[in-house]
């Protein structure tokens, strides 16, 4: 409910200042506002009803066989756009073992999943650094993706909260949250898919400083 009155509360408020005799600079950063704070509540809106809708599932409602490499080389392609716009590089890395990597389950779910991991590795990314996006087999019978950034990494008391809904960490580029509904979504959509994912901050460099964070997706091998 705090979520939702949030965006509310600044939209109603704006609106309430938008007065005839106000100057076109004051009524143009009140509008920008107001589109701003309903863009953000219609997002969180949609995201709570297909949270909503996953956690109804007991299976899935598509399911084929997906290529995950394919799968992972378009979801890079759509977010370069973004990744140049904040200077940050994506790399794309398919191990030997990799490189006939087949899954069973939804694409574009799977590809929901890997959007948001991406989408958070951008955002906590400093510009010109690079995120590194592996692909292994984990075991005989599972792939392993690999999402690594450079950035600051997830301070200890977020470690365990991470999945919890609603709970989101500040940015540091532009010192906003997100929904907190992004990792909760992904976590639900990888159990679908008898999958696990996990983060964890990578190993502080030889000068100790926090050298990034590591998200981790396993999911089922399958034969196309």
């Amino acid at each position: 409910t705090h979520e939702l009155k949030s965006p509310v509360s600044a939209i109603k408020g704006a609106a309430e200042l938008l007065l005839p005799t106000m100057d076109a600079s004051d009524f143009q950063r009140f509008q920008s506002n107001i589109l701003q704070e309903t863009d953000r509540i219609d997002v969180l809106i949609n995201r709570l009803l297909s949270l909503a809708n996953l956690e109804a599932q007991d299976g899935l409602e598509t399911s084929e066989p997906v290529s995950l490499n394919r799968l992972l080389d378009s979801v890079v392609e759509a977010k370069c756009p973004v990744s140049q716009a904040l200077g940050v590089s994506i790399t794309l890395q398919i191990d030997e073992t990799a490189k006939d990597a087949w899954v069973v389950g939804d694409a574009f779910l799977l590809a929901q999943v890997f959007d948001n991991l991406l989408q958070n590795a951008l955002e906590f990314s400093p510009s010109d650094r690079t995120i590194v996006i592996d692909v292994s087999r984990s075991d005989g019978q599972h792939w392993s993706v690999r999402i690594t950034d450079q950035g600051p990494g997830i301070p200890d008391y977020a470690l365990e909260r991470v999945f919890e809904r609603f709970y989101s960490l500040t940015r540091p580029n532009t010192n906003q949250k997100s929904t907190g509904l992004g990792l909760c979504f992904v976590k639900e959509i990888v159990a679908l898919h008898h999958g696990q994912v996990r983060l964890a901050n990578l190993l502080p460099t030889e000068n100790n400083e926090q050298s990034g964070c590591e998200a981790r997706v396993i999911l089922p091998s399958s034969r196309a």
